[in-house]
């Protein structure tokens, strides 16, 4: 599990490392401030369009082949961006970086359900999580320093070395014997054993209700978080907050969001418990973006974002541990894959809505619109529960 988690650590620091770099790059070619965004859409399309299909190739082809595929072709996008001269290359070097994200995450999230035995799944999915979030968090860190001292085009080499690195510890401990035996519940033993030899289609996944619904509520909690990292910055600044102190309600934010994962993942495991708190989690969290707008002042607005980002890292522990509890190894990588379609998936499309509803009606609706899409997934969750 301790390599799963370096792994994750270093594949997402390498990919956000060169996060601050992208744009300025762009704009060096030429491309205008209505047009950057593109490219994370880019990145996050192409992740969500990859995410199903390389989650079934890992369930058929094995983990550990899928991983080091894509921590190389993570590290290859980013030495292309390097030397990349025309937009219409770093679109789709953008593009490339967001299929191997799409491959890698549902991957080493089944990977560690495979890995981690039923009872403890819950805690597997905290520090996993956990460490891909501080990839996130000291990735951008690292490639603001760098920008400032070695100009944008040394964050492309540095990202390269940590997908490199990465490599080498997954293909060093990383072993097949992980996924040889997974750590599946009793029943689902009993379902593999009694099983045809032929893996099982992607249509029987379609009919498992626990897993749609963790779906739903995954593509509704990820159009808020995508809308706090894409909307709130310009909020903030319209709001005519300074930049350190956008800079550190973002962060308390992203600090709260990673550390309650560990509490929450003993909690995750018993499924009733987690069953209330994903519900209860989404709707906690659409509360807080709703009242982002309507905060007077810095430590109110800090006390919002911080409350929601409690409940964010609440439920995407639970929601990773009841996939994992929901399927069998043998259509485990494809479920994550859902996941991961979703994820990314919501992340292209919260920002936007929030951005159109507030250019017209302003940013009480902008962020009330969105926590209304949060709520449609707590609201379908619960539907698809009760008839589960």
């Amino acid at each position: 599990m301790i390599s799963i988690v370096l792994t994750t650590w270093l594949f997402f620091a390498g990919n956000h490392v060169r996060s601050l770099a992208v744009p300025l790059l762009a704009a060096n070619l030429g491309v205008g401030r209505s047009q950057v965004g593109w490219f994370s859409t880019a990145f996050a399309l192409s992740a969500a369009a990859a995410s199903l299909p390389l989650g079934r190739v890992s369930d058929l082809w094995g983990r550990r082949r899928v991983i080091l595929l894509m921590i190389l072709g993570g590290g290859l996008a980013s030495l292309l961006m390097a030397g990349v001269s025309t937009v219409v290359w770093l679109f789709v070097f953008m593009a490339l970086s967001g299929l191997a994200t799409g491959g890698f995450l549902p991957t080493a999230m089944a990977l560690t359900g495979d890995t981690v035995p039923e009872h403890r799944r819950g805690q597997g999915y905290a520090w996993l999580t956990l460490s891909a979030h501080a990839g996130l968090t000291v990735g951008p860190i690292v490639g603001g320093i760098l920008i400032q001292r070695a100009g944008f085009s040394s964050t492309f080499l540095v990202s390269a070395a940590a997908f490199a690195v990465a490599w080498i510890v997954a293909w060093r401990f990383i072993t097949n014997a992980q996924e040889g035996k997974p750590a599946e519940s009793p029943a689902a033993e009993t379902a593999i054993e009694s099983a045809p030899s032929s893996p099982p289609r992607f249509s029987a996944l379609l009919r498992n209700r626990r897993v749609i619904a963790a779906w739903l509520a995954t593509l509704g909690l990820a159009c808020g978080t995508g809308t706090i990292t894409g909307i709130f910055p310009f909020y903030a600044i319209e709001t005519s907050y300074m930049p350190q102190t956008i800079g550190l309600i973002m962060g308390l934010y992203s600090a709260s969001n990673a550390l309650i994962r560990i509490p929450v993942g003993p909690l995750a495991n018993n499924r009733n418990l987690r069953n209330k708190l994903i519900p209860a989690s989404l709707l906690g969290f659409a509360l807080a973006l709703a009242l982002v707008p309507r905060q007077p002042n810095a430590v109110m607005l800090t006390v919002v974002l911080a409350s929601g980002a409690v409940a964010v890292g609440t439920a995407y522990v639970c929601l990773l541990t009841e996939i994992s509890d929901a399927t069998s190894a043998a259509l485990r990588g494809v479920a994550m894959g859902g996941y991961s379609a979703v994820l990314y998936l919501g992340f292209a499309v919260g920002p936007p809505v929030a951005g159109i509803v507030s250019q017209y009606y302003g940013y009480l609706w902008g962020f009330g619109a969105v926590s209304l899409l949060v709520v449609g997934g707590a609201l379908a969750t619960l539907l698809v529960q009760e008839r589960a």
